[in-house]
């Protein structure tokens, strides 16, 4: 379905978990320079760096997705509730974990998991 075929209330879900998505990427990308910033460690440098580039290139991809839905020419699934709530919890925990060694995987893999749901509402 295109925009101009769904309810307003589809309409504010897709935002809804829209957003949220966004929201994971930036903060994952903030908290991926702290560590890239921080690292002493040459290789675990660019490790952070090259995870920092391709949430900044998921950034895009949701740029681009956002102007397509807009335009109509992207059809969505349009999400449930229940994933919104998905999105806006996996937001909240990648905001709760620290830049921290530690917690680099767990970031990236939040991160990931907020585009996997998203992949689910629109491909294009």
């Amino acid at each position: 379905m295109t925009k101009d075929e769904l309810t307003p209330d589809q309409i504010n879900r897709y935002w809804d978990t829209y957003f949220a998505v966004v929201d994971v990427l930036m903060i994952t990308q903030g908290k991926l320079q702290e560590l890239e910033d921080n690292a002493t460690d040459l290789g675990e440098r660019s490790g952070y760096r090259a995870d920092r580039l391709r949430v900044e290139a998921d950034i895009e991809l949701m740029r681009a997705k956002r102007i397509a839905f807009n335009a109509n020419r992207s059809p969505i699934n349009p999400p449930d509730q229940a994933t919104v709530d998905t999105v806006v919890n996996l937001a909240k925990e990648v905001a709760d974990k620290t830049a921290e060694r530690t917690e680099a995987a767990a970031i990236v893999q939040i991160a990931a998991q907020a585009m996997n749901e998203f992949e689910k509402i629109q491909k294009a």
